[in-house]
Formats: C-alpha cells, structure tokens, sequence
C-alpha cells in the first residue's frame, strides 16, 4: 500500500510541474 501512496505522490509532484509547462503554449496561443 505504501509504495502506491508513494507512487501517487511522485506523480502529483511531476504533474505539479508538467501541468503548468504543458497549459503555457495553450494560454499563449489562445486555444
């Protein structure tokens, strides 16, 4: 259980980072 909880969180923290990166070219392009 513990390594899923663990997983999840690495996965949070990458999406914290990608997320943001991935939405800027769409805010910037207007899409």
């Amino acid at each position: 259980m513990d390594k899923i909880v663990e997983i999840f969180c690495d996965v949070d923290d990458f999406c914290t980072v990608f997320i943001p990166e991935w939405e800027k070219p769409l805010i910037e392009t207007g899409d």
